[in-house]
């Protein structure tokens, strides 16, 4: 079994890191999803910072942006800075010593993934508490090309969509079903033309790892804490 991230020597996140497997020009692909999502957000916290291009950029367009980062080698080659304003801090999702209900969205785009099964609930709870409602997240559903199927070392825990929607139910999120439809106006080849929501799910939910209806990238957005803002947007039907 893979042990916990906090007995883990963060080594091995440093030469993952350095040797230039790192998701961040990915996540930064996708942060204009979240924007779009929640126009009205001022302070933003990104869980799994990488080489903080995303923390850089909403800095850049007026936005308060924070992160927090495991890997010390990406904090000291790419973040020290932003870790001298109190902007970006090393440490795991579960440590992460920001306030709680500190900021207006919550992001972490192919982060969860990596983290050992046993840490799971307390990174979720975490990611819960630190936002005030929104959790805008990628979690992918697939092994890493580096991973050994029998003993993968990268993508730890590859699990289902149930899955994660049971751990962030069990910290009082819920899936909200009206920004995942309207990501699905912008990503169709996610679902068959004619997809239906029934009961809050859609045909388009993974079946363990063999459905070929929901694509890369795996979005996972939450409300929490009984959330019902949606930052200057306004419910429509789809």
């Amino acid at each position: 079994p893979v042990p916990s991230a906090e007995n883990r020597n963060t080594s091995f996140y440093d030469k993952y890191a350095e040797s230039g497997n790192t998701e961040a020009l990915y996540g930064a692909s996708l942060i204009h999803m979240a924007i779009y999502a929640y126009p009205g957000a001022k302070n933003w916290m990104g869980a799994g910072a990488g080489s903080c291009v995303i923390v850089r950029y909403l800095d850049k367009i007026g936005l308060n942006s924070f992160g927090s980062e495991f890997s010390e080698y990406n904090v000291a080659k790419y973040c020290d800075d932003l870790r001298s304003r109190g902007r970006v801090v090393q440490s795991s999702i579960a440590q992460t010593p920001f306030q709680n209900h500190s900021f207006d969205v919550v992001t972490s785009f192919e982060v969860l993934e990596h983290i050992p099964e046993v840490d799971i609930p307390d990174s979720c709870e975490r990611l819960a508490r630190l936002s005030k409602g929104p959790l805008f997240l990628t979690i992918s559903q697939r092994l890493s090309k580096l991973d050994d199927r029998e003993n993968p070392t990268v993508h730890v825990t590859v699990k289902p969509r149930e899955y994660w929607d049971r751990q962030f139910a069990a910290v009082g999120c819920t899936p909200d079903f009206y920004q995942l439809k309207l990501l699905l106006r912008y990503y169709p080849s996610y679902c068959k033309p004619n997809f239906t929501w029934k009961m809050g799910i859609s045909n388009c939910a993974m079946k363990g790892q063999t459905s070929l209806l929901e694509k890369e990238p795996w979005f996972f957005i939450y409300k929490c804490n009984g959330d019902s803002t949606f930052f200057g947007t306004t419910e429509k039907k789809c």
